[in-house]
């Protein structure tokens, strides 16, 4: 959820104030878990800075690296569930007028600093007059989009920012219940200190991840749907190519079971033609799968691309329909009579 303390005429100082006050009565609340202010909630657009990192020359042509950054504030790792793998968090000495710092991502940690400890290493900002120090390393996460790869990223910390302060910030609640009671925990506290500034833009974790997820759901679901239709033409498909041939081998069936073959034989050689052609197309089809699995990755989630389960089930699948399709022509075969058949 958001709100816009500069929307409500606060400058710089009182806006901060408020701040300060709203998350410490958040977290004194029994039923929060963790409170945080963020100028950019995860999964959103980015902001990117460039930076300069000492010993390390750009890329060709470049004025620096091109990093992703959010302003978070303390206690902003813990809310999200993000650990500090090593250093320290933000906290309450990270203010306006003391060394800028930041907390970057284990991406950003081996990408700049592989053979040496980060922690008390600095980057120069283009647009900062001051460089920034790391004080902790966060386990990656996602941060534009769920199919993202790891990339590096620093969170700097909020107090320290100006713009933030009277800019619209995003008001993360974890709550000990449902995440739905949160909004009125939060308006709660927001009334006591201010009840002329709004909150915009509610929403649960669940919820901004589910319209993340939606692009890729509805291409998923698409795909799903056009699969389900070819795999219904395929069985008709074969059904129809199993029941002409059939009809074709009239007399060689009748020729086969007057010489002593039993219903259960004949059934056994139509079904086995039509699981043979199903697992030689299977076969071919899961060798073009993948080849195309790692152009897939970034629609993927949870899933990999060469995912044992699904390379598994799908030919299993396959082969039961065809094993329905070839069932029917090969029940009507080997119910043939072969003294009938023989006289055609």
């Amino acid at each position: 959820m958001f709100y816009n303390a500069g929307g409500g005429g606060y400058d710089v100082p009182r806006a901060r104030v408020l701040h300060e006050q709203l998350l410490d009565r958040l977290r004194a609340d029994p039923g929060v878990r963790g409170a945080a202010l963020t100028a950019r909630p995860p999964l959103s657009q980015g902001e990117a800075h460039t930076i300069n990192v000492t010993g390390q020359a750009p890329p060709p042509g470049a004025l620096g690296f091109l990093v992703e950054m959010s302003a978070v504030s303390p206690g902003y790792f813990g809310t999200m569930g993000i650990p500090i793998v090593s250093g320290r968090d933000f906290d309450a000495t990270d203010r306006p007028g003391s060394r800028p710092v930041a907390v970057i991502n284990e991406t950003m940690a081996r990408r700049f600093w592989p053979d040496r400890d980060p922690i008390g290493q600095r980057f120069q900002p283009r647009n900062r007059k001051e460089p920034i120090e790391v004080i902790g390393v966060a386990r990656d996460s996602k941060y534009i989009t769920l199919g993202e790869d790891p990339a590096p990223f620093f969170y700097a910390a909020l107090w320290q920012q100006e713009a933030p302060s009277v800019a619209p910030v995003a008001l993360i609640v974890s709550t000990r219940g449902e995440a739905e009671t949160a909004a009125p925990i939060a308006r709660e506290a927001m009334g006591e200190l201010d009840r002329e500034i709004p909150f915009t833009n509610i929403a649960t974790l669940a919820d901004v991840v589910d319209q993340a997820l939606w692009a890729p759901r509805t291409v998923a679901l698409l795909v799903a749907a056009f699969g389900a239709l070819a795999l219904g033409l395929a069985a008709i498909g074969l059904y129809g190519v199993l029941s002409y041939s059939v009809s074709q081998r009239r007399q060689e069936i009748g020729l086969r079971m007057a010489l002593g073959a039993a219903p259960r034989n004949i059934l056994a050689m139509i079904v086995g033609r039509g699981l043979l052609w199903t697992a030689i197309g299977a076969a071919a089809g899961l060798g073009l799968a993948l080849l195309a699995a790692s152009g897939l990755s970034s629609l993927l989630y949870g899933v990999e691309p060469s995912d044992p389960t699904t390379f598994i089930a799908a030919p299993i699948v396959l082969l039961t329909v065809a094993f329905v399709a070839s069932y029917f022509p090969a029940r009507r075969a080997a119910g043939l009579d072969a003294s009938q058949t023989l006289r055609l």
